[in-house]
């Protein structure tokens, strides 16, 4: 606990204007990580996108906290953890349900990348890689260089919210713009983007109270793991209802 305090006061005595860099820088990261994917690499260009974030934001994590990674989130959660990790880990779950069902039932076409690739894929992709690629970048890298400003809070109608986590998550939200390149269809763009920008909420409020990356990852994952379990919800009601499986565009 007292390793924790030491290092929270350590970052957040960091200049509060210097720490704003990091918006331009991120947006560098992930421009360059979707640059990095064109190349053939021999590997999906997916698993590229997604270990380019990890291994840039780890290494600017390393260059800014001088080798302190905890000051970014590598560190065991404290107890909060334990108290508070069930209702933001169900909310993302609902999350991820609602979000793949209003895909469906509004008649948007949905990802033509997932249905690139196999169910395993998905799973691995999505389930693991995603959410801690992306955790490590906007929660870690973003969210933790932006911690001089994490005694500024918003108002909104249900309370407030941390501007270091509002800023993570609109990064995080708007890193999914890039499906728009793969071919997904307006109301597919907005669906995701709308509910990864909450999604982002909820991980950015855990990362924040818990000082902990691990957390958020796991928010993360569950968010992740409800759009799939979303699409099995879709698939049963379609039969219920149909007596037929949804057909697949």
């Amino acid at each position: 606990m007292n390793d924790n305090k030491q290092n929270e006061k350590i970052i957040t005595s960091a200049n509060p204007t210097r720490s704003l860099i990091i918006i331009p820088i991120g947006v560098a990261i992930f421009i360059a990580a979707n640059l990095l994917a064109r190349i053939p690499l021999g590997i999906h260009k997916v698993l590229t996108i997604q270990l380019s974030l990890l291994v840039l934001s780890l290494l600017l994590i390393a260059v800014f906290s001088k080798g302190k990674f905890a000051e970014y989130g590598f560190r065991w959660p404290r107890e909060f953890m334990a108290k508070h990790w069930m209702p933001a880990g169900l909310a993302a779950l609902a999350l991820g349900i609602i979000s793949t069902l209003t895909i469906a039932f509004s008649g948007a076409g949905g990802l033509p990348l997932t249905k690139q690739l196999s169910i395993p894929q998905i799973i691995f992709y999505t389930w693991f890689v995603a959410s801690i690629c992306e955790e490590v970048f906007t929660r870690g890298l973003i969210q933790g260089h932006l911690a001089p400003y994490n005694d500024k809070n918003i108002k909104v109608p249900f309370g407030t919210i941390n501007l270091p986590t509002l800023i993570s998550a609109l990064m995080f939200g708007s890193m999914h713009i890039v499906v728009a390149f793969s071919g997904a269809d307006i109301a597919t763009i907005i669906i995701i983007i709308f509910f990864t920008f909450f999604l982002g909420l909820l991980a950015g409020h855990v990362r924040a109270r818990s000082q902990s990356l691990l957390p958020a990852v796991i928010i993360h994952f569950l968010g992740n793991f409800g759009g799939i379990f979303g699409g099995i919800i879709y698939a049963v009601l379609t039969f219920l209802i149909t007596g037929h499986p949804p057909k697949m565009p």
